[in-house]
C-alpha cells in the first residue's frame, strides 16, 4: 500500500539525500501547521514543533514500507527524530495520511530558519511544473512569477512588486520574500495549479 512522506530538507528534490526518493513519484508541494525548522550548522534542517501560527514548507511523495524503513535509518529514528503522521489536504483539497519527521530538540528557538524553508543548493535550480491561466509552465520560480505578471495585464515593474499586489488582492498571507516562496504559497492556496505528472 503507497503511504505519502512530507519532506523538507535533504531529501527533497537537489539535494544529496534525494537518492532515497528516486523511485518515488513528486505528488506536490505542501506546508506543514504547527511546526519550524531549525538550522544548528549541521548542513540539514531539523523540524521541530512551535505553538506559534508557523508552517514549514515541503514536498510530498508516494513511497511504500521499504522507503520508509530506510529513511527511518538515515533519519535515526526514534533516538534523533520520531516519525509522525497525520491527515494533509492537497492544494485541491483532497486529503492525503502523510508521515513527517519531528526532531527530539528543545530550547534551540534562537536557531530557527528565516521562513521555514531550507533553501537549495546554488548549484540547483527546482524547476516547477504548474498551470497559470490556463497555460503550462515548466520553469524556475522567477520566470514563472514574470510570466504570471506579464499575462496578468498589470504592468507592474518588477516581480516583487507583483508579488506584493497579487498578496493584497487575494488577501492571502502570501510570502513575498523570495519567487520560490511565493509560487510555493500560491500552489497552497491554489492561486496556481501545481501539475502531478
Amino acid at each position: 500500500m503507497k503511504k505519502h512522506l512530507f519532506v523538507y530538507g535533504t531529501l527533497k528534490k537537489g539535494f544529496h539525500n534525494h537518492i532515497f526518493l528516486k523511485d518515488c513519484k513528486m505528488i506536490g508541494h505542501l506546508k506543514l501547521k504547527h511546526y519550524a525548522l531549525v538550522d544548528l550548522g549541521h548542513g540539514f534542517p531539523y523540524m521541530i514543533d512551535s505553538t506559534k501560527h508557523e508552517w514549514v514548507y515541503g514536498e510530498v511523495y508516494k513511497v511504500n514500507r521499504g522507503v520508509l524503513k530506510k529513511i527511518d535509518v538515515l533519519e535515526g529514528v526514534p533516538t534523533l527524530y520520531k516519525r509522525h503522521d497525520q491527515i494533509l489536504e492537497t492544494a485541491e483539497g483532497k486529503p492525503i495520511h502523510t508521515y513527517y519527521y519531528v526532531s527530539n530538540l528543545k530550547d534551540v528557538d534562537h536557531f530557527r530558519i528565516k521562513d521555514n524553508y531550507w533553501p537549495y543548493p546554488k548549484t540547483y535550480s527546482e524547476v516547477f511544473d504548474v498551470i497559470v491561466d490556463g497555460r503550462e509552465y515548466s520553469d524556475t520560480a522567477d520566470k514563472i512569477v514574470f510570466h504570471m505578471r506579464f499575462f496578468d495585464g498589470d504592468r507592474t515593474p518588477t516581480n516583487k512588486d507583483y508579488m506584493k499586489l497579487v498578496k493584497a488582492r487575494s488577501h492571502l498571507p502570501l510570502n513575498t520574500d523570495s519567487e520560490n516562496l511565493f509560487l510555493l504559497d500560491c500552489i497552497h492556496f491554489g492561486i496556481v495549479e501545481y501539475i502531478n505528472y
